[in-house]
């Protein structure tokens, strides 16, 4: 992987006047941001924007690990003995490290089950989105003797791919019930988040909690720690209790070992995505049998992706796909898709399937065969018309492909891999 290393700034590590200042912010007495009783309240649905290969996007990618160093979590920097740190490589910050260093970050005592991870330049699995950007992150099940729940740590740059202004800690604009964010700046130009959110499922007892936060450096790195009360993405909570404070999460995400991975991240220019276009992923899975016109941008009033008019045995039908990262944390996604699809069925590899037939949403006599499958944010939605033009006029007296038939497309794993524009 090619990078272009910056020199301009000094990294956070030889600055142990900052790392005090993180830790002093970490200490300071922030009042709670939300009683979790009060995280009720249904989602409204909103426009989900389509990501971008950028910084962003890693966050999609969290899954990892732990090793131990107890000490991190007190320790204040000595300017005396950081001589003696051994600057760390890229190389040296792989899977197995990051789960352990995150470990060492927490709580002692706690269980960690599930783990697994991503080091610093390896390739995501294969159903992961590759921006070739350089990240490490963590995910594991910790249980304190009280209450489990889904942590997660990702370190990256927030500068690459041309990015020059750090990114806002907290969301600007319409939020979702239940979310609530602080922000404090740190010595340096730092700034360190604190975001709380949840939301009350329909039909379930237990609502939906998550927890992170987030340290950003003006030098260009970035750090994030998140929690949730579920410990399995794909099932609801059974209780309402996470496994770490707002206190043992600022412990966390501002332990120096975060600055000491940090440093050894250079800098990068333009990012090369290394994944396919989703133009030639839906190519690629439409079924045999059909004539079809080159995959392009739909151009209509709705918000549909990629689009293409598929000729079968009975005649001329558009098929589209809205396949989007909804923006959102894994369990508020969940939330809305089972409102948007209240009959959706759990697949075997603990994705969820929703269906629906419409009939006249975009125009007289037109039909919606409508499949989506969503796996952690991302939901994949294919939509075939019974006519050429989303407005009609039907062509065909049902749409060109079954819903058993975009379901077997946007059930596909390729999807998982692909870029969106």
């Amino acid at each position: 992987m090619s990078a272009q290393t910056s020199s301009s700034q000094a990294p956070e590590a030889d600055l142990p006047e900052l790392s005090a200042a993180l830790h002093q912010a970490a200490e300071r007495a922030l009042t709670p941001l939300l009683d979790t009783d009060h995280l009720v309240g249904r989602v409204r649905r909103k426009r989900r924007t389509r990501a971008v290969v950028a910084a962003g996007l890693a966050a999609v990618l969290l899954a990892v690990g732990a090793l131990a160093a107890p000490h991190l979590l007190t320790a204040k920097p000595d300017p005396a003995n950081r001589t003696h740190k051994p600057r760390l490589a890229l190389a040296d910050v792989t899977e197995a490290r990051m789960i352990s260093w995150f470990a060492s970050t927490l709580p002692p005592g706690g269980r960690i089950s599930g783990a697994s991870g991503l080091g610093m330049g390896q390739k995501p699995p294969a159903d992961q989105i590759d921006t070739g950007q350089y990240v490490a992150n963590a995910v594991f099940v910790y249980d304190n003797g009280h209450s489990a729940g889904r942590l997660n740590v990702f370190v990256q740059r927030w500068d690459a791919n041309g990015v020059t202004k750090m990114p806002p800690g907290c969301a600007t604009g319409k939020t979702n019930p239940g979310y609530s964010c602080t922000q404090t700046d740190v010595a340096g130009g730092g700034r360190l988040s604190l975001v709380q959110g949840g939301i009350q499922v329909p039909m379930q007892s237990v609502p939906m909690v998550d927890l992170s936060a987030c340290l950003m450096f003006r030098s260009g790195g970035q750090v994030c720690v998140g929690e949730m009360n579920q410990t399995d993405l794909s099932t609801f909570p059974t209780h309402r209790d996470v496994p770490l404070t707002l206190a043992q999460l600022r412990a966390s995400v501002t332990a120096p070992i975060w600055q000491q991975i940090l440093a050894a991240i250079p800098k990068q220019g333009k990012l090369v995505p290394k994944s396919p276009s989703i133009e030639k992923v839906m190519a690629g899975l439409l079924p045999a049998g059909y004539a079809h016109t080159p995959v392009v941008r739909a151009k209509t009033k709705w918000e549909l992706g990629y689009g293409s008019v598929l000729t079968g045995p009975q005649g001329k039908g558009s098929v589209f796909e809205d396949s989007v990262y909804n923006g959102m944390k894994a369990s508020d996604s969940l939330a809305e898709f089972h409102q948007t699809y209240p009959h959706a069925v759990k697949l075997p590899d603990g994705d969820w399937l929703g269906e629906s037939r419409l009939s006249g949403e975009s125009g007289r006599g037109v039909v919606w065969n409508q499949a989506a499958v969503i796996h952690g944010t991302l939901w994949i939605t294919m939509v075939a018309l019974n006519s050429v033009d989303v407005s009609g006029p039907p062509t065909l007296s049902s749409p060109v492909l079954t819903l058993d038939q975009l379901a077997t497309i946007a059930e596909n794993p390729v999807w998982r891999q692909a870029m969106w524009g």
